[in-house]
Formats: structure tokens, C-alpha cells, sequence
């Protein structure tokens, strides 16, 4: 017996400006760097003769291969991403890029935490800062 369920509504997927930034010169990087020259490299090892025992024709196609998969990836990726730049109209909201700092009941300062998941040593100085006390019991 099988459990149906019904599709899950289509949900948006945000990013950063700067995530963005990064994916799109990661694809750049990968589509006018990488990729021409795993194509030359593939081109010598196929001149070498016998491609069923070249070893080197064997790891070049490989290797153009999960460069192709990325550029796909990527393209696809980045077509459907929202870059998120600006705070919500609401100033007390937390939201999605947005710098938080946490205080325990006690009022002791913990670090800063970004809703996008990169560490707290990176720079805060182009983000929007909230604060937002811990509600956490002893549960």
C-alpha cells in the first residue's frame, strides 16, 4: 500500500548578491578557464594513438564531463534564483541575508549568526544587523 501525497507547492529559491555573484563566476571561471583547457588536454591524449588504454584520454573525458555537468548545473541553477538585496518593509522581521545577534536570558552576548548560513567571520559590514532575544527555556 502506497502513501500519496500531493505535489509540494513550487517555492522560490533565493539567494544573496553575493552567493549569486559567486555562482556566476564560478560558471564563468568553469566555461572560459577549465573547460578549454581539458578540451586541448583531450585533444593531445587522443593524438597519442590506442584510446582504449590511454589513461590520460580515459581522466580527460572524465574529467570534461563533471565540468559539463557543473556548467548545466549552474545554468539551469542560476535561471531560477531571486537575488534577495533588500530588507523586508517590516524592520523588526528577521529575514532571509539578514545578521542577527542572539543574547541569553541572562543578557550575555552570544555571536553573530547569518540566516544564510556562512560563519560568523565573515564581513558584516554591507549587512543589515537585527537583534533578537533567545526565548529558549530549559527545555
Amino acid at each position: 500500500m502506497s502513501r500519496w501525497r500531493s505535489a509540494a507547492a513550487p517555492s522560490t529559491a533565493i539567494i544573496t548578491a553575493d552567493g549569486h555573484a559567486r555562482l556566476k563566476s564560478e560558471l564563468d571561471e568553469l566555461w572560459r578557464v577549465r573547460r578549454p583547457e581539458v578540451v586541448r588536454a583531450l585533444a593531445d591524449a587522443a593524438a597519442e594513438g590506442d584510446r582504449s588504454e590511454n589513461a590520460e584520454y580515459i581522466y580527460r573525458k572524465k574529467q570534461l564531463g563533471e565540468i559539463d555537468r557543473r556548467v548545466r548545473y549552474l545554468t539551469k541553477r542560476l535561471q531560477n534564483l531571486r537575488v534577495v538585496d533588500e530588507p523586508p518593509t517590516d524592520p523588526n522581521a528577521v529575514y532571509f541575508g539578514a545578521w542577527i545577534r542572539l543574547e541569553s536570558e541572562d543578557g550575555a552576548e552570544n555571536e553573530d549568526d547569518g540566516s544564510t548560513g556562512e560563519a560568523a567571520e565573515t564581513s558584516t559590514s554591507r549587512r543589515p544587523r537585527k537583534t533578537a532575544r533567545s526565548t529558549r527555556s530549559g527545555r
